[in-house]
């Protein structure tokens, strides 16, 4: 519930940083500098290095696991760089246009393929009371019953995403 309470206010400051002179600094681009970002993705992994108790050998597994399952980097002036991603329609014909979709599946497979390896291996270099805190941070992290998504707990996956704040709309 406090999540909830929470995400209108926070959002707010986030649109009140998002001023142009904040814009400005970041080459235009909303959110936080590449610098900032990786402090942020250091900073949670040695949160939760300490919140398992990991020992310095099982660091590498944690480090790889993360960086599966980190966003792809920002495009620059909003372009994406991933294949497929194009919405021109297509010039060359749709047959081609559907090649071009068979390739986009098959890549976005194997990148689901390596950050499943990733965590697996992550997960076997935990010992038992670990694996149950990692499974704890995960539910915490994630919502209960679902593994790692681009939704968050706020969003079940389906229909479309809450309203601003994260309110449910009334029935």
């Amino acid at each position: 519930m406090k999540k909830t309470i929470l995400a209108g206010p926070l959002m707010a400051l986030g649109v009140l940083a998002a001023t142009p002179a904040a814009l400005a600094q970041h080459g235009g681009e909303r959110g936080p500098p590449p610098a900032a970002i990786a402090k942020m993705q250091a900073q949670e992994a040695d949160d939760i290095a300490l919140l398992l108790g990991l020992r310095a050998p099982q660091r590498p597994a944690l480090a790889a696991f993360l960086q599966s399952m980190a966003p792809p980097p920002r495009p620059e002036h909003g372009r994406s760089t991933e294949p497929g991603t194009d919405t021109a329609p297509p010039a060359d014909g749709f047959a081609q246009h559907l090649d071009r979709m068979t390739q986009d599946a098959a890549r976005r497979s194997a990148k689901d393929t390596q950050r499943i390896a990733a965590a697996r291996t992550f997960y076997a270099a935990l010992d038992a009371g670990q694996r149950r805190s990692f499974e704890a941070l995960m539910r915490l992290r994630h919502g209960p019953g679902r593994g790692p998504g681009p939704h968050g707990p706020m969003h079940d996956g389906d229909g479309p995403p809450p309203p601003m704040g994260g309110m449910s709309p009334r029935p």
